[in-house]
């Protein structure tokens, strides 16, 4: 399996034992992580794990209008943002609760209070 994005740690300067011992754990399809930033990267993972609320407070937003009906045009139009922004914030938050794609978010969304009811969305004018 290759090694994707993030599966890797060498830190600048790293001596070339350090670079060799990461491409064989690559090779492997083992991931590596330098040893002067192993703790940094526990210590981060073990705080996800700790926190009560891993959402972003902008995920929870589009969370809640996805629940409530809404989709990722119409959360952009409520929230002044893209679409394609709306779009990151799910896709952040479908890997941070592990849930699979926008129906099981929504799904989610309402099952665990995140979900607003649906109100009508404001509407626009838009001028030539």
């Amino acid at each position: 399996m290759p090694a994707r994005r993030g599966d890797r740690f060498v830190v600048k300067g790293a001596n070339s034992s350090d670079l060799i011992d990461a491409i064989r754990a690559v090779n492997r399809g083992e991931h590596y992580i330098h040893s002067s930033i192993a703790g940094l990267v526990i210590e981060d993972s073990l705080r996800w794990l700790r926190d009560d609320a891993p959402l972003s407070r902008r995920e929870r937003e589009v969370m809640s209008l996805l629940g409530g009906g809404r989709t990722p045009a119409h959360i952009g139009e409520i929230l002044g943002i893209s679409v394609h922004t709306v779009r990151r914030h799910l896709a952040s938050a479908t890997v941070k609760l592990g849930v699979q794609g926008s129906d099981g978010l929504a799904r989610y969304a309402r099952e665990h209070g995140f979900a607003r009811p649906t109100e009508p969305v404001r509407s626009v004018t838009v001028r030539a």
